[in-house]
């Protein structure tokens, strides 16, 4: 678990910078985690990921995902990330 809650002797630039250094931290770790349980399922001959076709069983998994009593946050996270590739807007150049 990362934690900065050391705040003793600490100007509040100081905590700041150290929020941003932990969320920071943080985020990589969660992502790694992610990227683990993907390519694992790839693995296992999963795809589909980028396939719109494939939205509302993305939208069905996650939501049994979150009302599992031993519920998988990196499996939450992942859905949740398809479903947002799935409908996020390109970007504008």
């Amino acid at each position: 678990m990362i934690k900065i809650r050391d705040f003793t002797k600490k100007t509040d630039d100081d905590i700041r910078l150290a929020e941003k250094k932990a969320l920071s931290a943080m985020v990589d770790a969660f992502a790694d985690e992610m990227k683990k349980k993907l390519y694992q399922k790839h693995e296992e001959g999963w795809d589909g990921w980028d396939d719109e076709s494939y939205e509302e069983l993305f939208r069905k998994r996650l939501c049994e995902q979150i009302l599992k009593q031993n519920r998988d946050y990196v499996d939450i996270a992942n859905f949740a990330a398809m479903l947002w590739n799935m409908n996020s807007k390109p970007e504008e150049s």
